[in-house]
């Protein structure tokens, strides 16, 4: 659909919103900004809709970059910011050190499964480096059998340490962890 005289949305792709039924503000300068912005767009591909409430001074900012020319429209900058948090997002996902930070984070907002999907990630790709820094995999293996007994899971804990106790023989962490998992076991 081709865009409409004075529409801004989908500038980029030549594509007018308003015309495929999509409602898109339209941008009038004279308008002061209200105490909260809603930005409302549409991705046509997916037919994804996102709505977000922006604060006053980003709103404000928002229309400074949009008048100073950077960006045809608001939906451009959201969609622009949005995809370079993903790309960044995505990138960070393959650095062991981030995907610990992740689940650390994740355990703290109580959110086990989550800081577990985090760890096993950090430990797939931890096992595949080339040269191994066996404080840091001994950080990820400790933090996972933190994350194993929030869930429940001490069977699962205590094989997370026997293994790790391969690569690590003589590592008296793991051994107490271990020895105390193993007691809990016995005594309870």
């Amino acid at each position: 659909v081709p865009r409409r005289q004075g529409c801004l949305c989908h500038a980029d792709r030549g594509v007018c919103a308003t015309q495929t039924g999509v409602s898109v503000p339209q941008r009038d300068e004279s308008l002061a900004w209200p105490a909260s912005f809603v930005a409302t767009f549409v991705t046509i591909r997916v037919m994804a809709k996102v709505t977000v409430e922006i604060p006053n001074e980003l709103g404000r900012q928002i229309e400074r970059i949009v008048r100073d020319g950077w960006f045809p429209d608001q939906e451009s900058i959201i969609r622009e910011s949005l995809q370079q948090f993903v790309e960044a997002k995505s990138f960070l996902g393959d650095s062991p050190r981030m995907l610990h930070r992740f689940a650390a984070d994740s355990l703290n907002e109580s959110k086990p499964e989550v800081a577990l999907k985090f760890l096993d990630r950090a430990l797939s790709l931890n096992a595949a480096d080339k040269l191994h820094d066996l404080t840091f995999y001994q950080t990820l293996i400790e933090l996972r059998v933190q994350v194993l007994l929030v869930l429940g899971r001490e069977d699962e804990a205590v094989t997370t340490l026997e293994q790790a106790r391969e690569l690590l023989p003589n590592n008296p962490t793991i051994a107490r962890w271990l020895e105390r998992l193993n007691r809990k076991r016995a005594g309870g």
